[in-house]
């Protein structure tokens, strides 16, 4: 899926279809008795006519016919609705709807995320006032679809309210009145709309202030509960997500070894689908994919992990998608964790505090989660000269061992002494004769014996 990711929570499809809706053809008849048999006509003989050039200025009066649409939307809301028609009538097919102030209103006829509309040719869309003037326009791009050149959820504000028109019919027809389609145009036409108020958490930028003054600091082990509503949520990182969202964000700081953070939708209610990515800036910067997720949630919600992430301020989207239920009011449960670490044994007895995997990485021995190299377990009876095995070349390092220790201390700064206590008592060092003949049996087996940490 590129980039991003999606987790479906529970997945149920459920697609509103409204049938292709045309106008009425005039009765045939060969003398038109009324204006609108005599209109109907008209229009039958410049179809069978063709397309024909249009002098200069007469592009208006060639395609702004809005007395007759093909369809009236009415009032649009939130539930996404899908149409499938064609440019058979005019050169173009549009539709009336009754816009309200300051909504955003969303056309598709991509079938890239988030939408699912479609084209079998080089379709644009524009929208007309009442007076079947241009407002605005889109080309698009799609690189999913049929054609690539097709608008992908393209979102108009409405200055104002009124009656409006949306047109699609072939390019160039964004930005001006030309309807160049035929019955061999087909398209689906997704569209929907948000009757607001905005989230207050719609775009980063936001979340402080949504906040009360910063972005909080997690707890280690203490799971934090955010509560939300992204209704009306817009599009910020179509690089990332590709579905319109609000967000969240955490901040984590004081653990050397890094932190696991889990974030679950456990108790929503209805059917959610959802990022797994987030970001380490506003806007939109890194993205981390996620380590693993999966649908433990009591309920069969996901849950999403994140591991050895460093201390820092990190951005999670909530994703708006109405086809799968995702949303209104949401819960997310965030816990971080300190990443577990512990002793990790090197050749020479060496020993560092380490996770699991930075000692596997670096070529260690890990101890297990919560040991420490105080006192250091790192110890390999026998290996005086701290090579990582016993040999015949630990004898004359054993010798100066016990005859002039601050002479081996000097010359093996960084190995352990107590690898010299060979039978373990405790007493090492200058005159430590007691572990001679240990020494001389460990020789027994068959040398080089690597350590043992």
């Amino acid at each position: 899926m590129g980039r991003w990711q999606l987790a479906a929570c529970i997945v149920v499809l459920c697609v509103s279809t409204v049938a292709a809706q045309t106008p009425l053809a005039a009765e045939a008849d060969p003398v038109p008795a009324t204006i609108a048999q005599l209109s109907g006509a008209v229009q039958a003989a410049l179809e069978e006519i063709g397309p024909q050039p249009l002098a200069p200025g007469d592009e208006t009066r060639a395609c702004s016919d809005c007395l007759t649409p093909h369809a009236n939307l009415g009032y649009i809301n939130e539930t996404q609705v899908s149409i499938y028609a064609d440019c058979a009538a005019g050169g173009k097919w549009y539709a009336r709807f009754n816009g309200e102030a300051n909504l955003n209103y969303y056309w598709d006829l991509c079938p890239n995320a988030p939408g699912s509309g479609t084209a079998d040719f080089d379709a644009d869309i524009k929208i007309c006032d009442a007076n079947c003037n241009i407002v605005a326009g889109v080309d698009g791009y799609c690189d999913a679809g049929p054609n690539q050149y097709l608008p992908n959820m393209f979102q108009w504000t409405c200055p104002a309210a009124g009656t409006y028109y949306v047109v699609i019919a072939p390019y160039p027809s964004y930005y001006q009145h030309l309807c160049t389609g035929t019955d061999h145009n087909h398209f689906t036409l997704e569209y929907s709309a948000c009757s607001g108020p905005y989230p207050a958490n719609d775009s980063c930028d936001q979340l402080p202030a949504y906040y009360g003054g910063s972005i909080p600091t997690l707890t280690a082990g203490v799971p934090r509960t955010y509560y939300g509503d992204n209704r009306c949520a817009e599009l910020d990182c179509p690089m990332w997500f590709p579905w319109p969202e609000v967000w969240e964000a955490f901040t984590v700081t004081g653990s050397p070894t890094g932190w696991d953070i889990t974030l679950d939708y456990c108790g929503n209610q209805g059917f959610w689908s959802c990022y797994t990515g987030l970001v380490t800036g506003c806007p939109c910067a890194d993205y981390i994919p996620d380590s693993t997720h999966d649908h433990s949630c009591p309920d069969g919600h996901v849950a999403i992990t994140w591991q050895n992430l460093p201390d820092g301020t990190y951005y999670y989207p909530v994703m708006l998608d109405p086809e799968y239920d995702s949303v209104g009011p949401y819960t997310l449960h965030v816990v971080a964790t300190p990443v577990a670490s512990g002793a990790c044994c090197f050749v020479g007895s060496l020993c560092s505090s380490l996770t699991s995997a930075q000692c596997a990485a670096s070529g260690g021995v890990y101890q297990g989660d919560g040991t420490s190299c105080s006192p250091n377990p790192c110890i390999c009876p026998g290996d005086v000269n701290c090579d990582g095995q016993l040999d015949f070349a630990d004898i004359n390092p054993f010798v100066l061992y016990l005859s002039n220790h601050a002479t081996y201390l000097a010359t093996y700064p960084n190995c352990d002494p107590r690898n010299g206590d060979i039978n373990g008592d405790g007493t090492y060092g200058q005159e430590s004769f007691g572990d001679i003949n240990p020494f001389v049996a460990l020789f027994t087996g068959e040398p080089p014996i690597p350590c043992t940490y």
